[in-house]
């Protein structure tokens, strides 16, 4: 008979968690200086401009970054999780009027709400545009 119990897997915490159908992580970003955590996830065509297998921006590229607050990880110490989600960033390539490709940008809050203000937007998408595919075994 065994004294406790221990549960087989992880017991994710669901509220600090981002899911978008079609999307993988592209890399992670940890900035301790502002204490948040970001990841950026993309579709196919994002994932194959950020690992440089196409070296042009193609319409339908889909990036959406997650910046989240740190919060200390249970039962490490010293290493930080992702914890509140503060915005999700999108960015999606399209086709503009003159034939080239563009993108559309958007920031969300955690809490859902729209966020203009004070955003460049420009600066925004290259630095989620330009980030390279982290190395996954």
């Amino acid at each position: 008979m065994l004294s406790c119990k221990q549960k087989a897997g992880p017991v994710l915490a669901a509220e600090y968690l981002h899911h978008e159908d079609g999307m993988q992580v592209i890399t992670s970003l940890i900035n301790n200086k502002n204490k948040t955590i970001s990841i950026i996830y993309g579709n196919q065509l994002a994932a194959a401009f950020a690992g440089n297998v196409q070296r042009e921006h193609q319409a339908g590229e889909k990036y959406v970054m997650v910046t989240s607050d740190q919060r200390p990880m249970p039962h490490w110490y010293g290493t930080n999780m992702n914890g509140a989600i503060l915005c999700v960033e999108y960015a999606t390539a399209v086709v503009t009027e003159e034939g080239g490709v563009g993108f559309d940008y958007m920031r969300r809050s955690g809490n859902g709400k729209l966020m203009t203000e004070g955003v460049d937007e420009t600066s925004r998408i290259r630095f989620m545009t330009g980030q390279p595919a982290a190395v996954h075994p």
